[in-house]
């Protein structure tokens, strides 16, 4: 009872939450054990951010074009919220135990962009550097 009491207010947390689906997506990463099954958690992932922007820009009167910026930031912003332990270690994985038919695709797409979010937030976290 009290599992499900907890999983209902995660939900409902959630749900307030920009991308909450995309988050929730991709915090099953570490759960996934073969490479077709973290890529296909980062290709849903994908998918549901997409799903997210159009919903969103449904309700606006606004015209906005989404480029690539757009996506990084986005991705970003999933990374960090969805607590994956290392993302880092999941597409060193993928790339070692994956064709590169897979790699030249949208899935490698996505894992390129997912890559570079990951070694971008990883910069952000340095030593202090001392005054010379």
């Amino acid at each position: 009872m009290l599992a499900e009491l907890s999983k209902s207010m995660k939900m409902y947390e959630m749900r307030e939450v920009p991308y909450a689906q995309a988050i929730q997506a991709l915090g099953k990463l570490d759960l996934m054990r073969s490479p077709l099954h973290k890529i296909k958690t980062i290709l849903k992932t994908a998918s549901l951010i997409n799903s997210c922007l159009n919903k969103f820009l449904e309700r606006t009167d606004k015209k906005v074009e989404l480029d690539g910026d757009h996506l990084f930031s986005i991705i970003n912003y999933v990374l960090v919220r969805s607590g994956v332990s290392s993302i880092m270690a999941h597409l060193k994985f993928i790339e070692a135990f994956t064709t590169t038919n897979i790699m030249d695709s949208v899935s490698g797409y996505y894992c390129t962009n997912f890559e570079a979010a990951s070694n971008y937030l990883g910069s952000l976290v340095t030593s202090p550097k001392k005054d010379v």
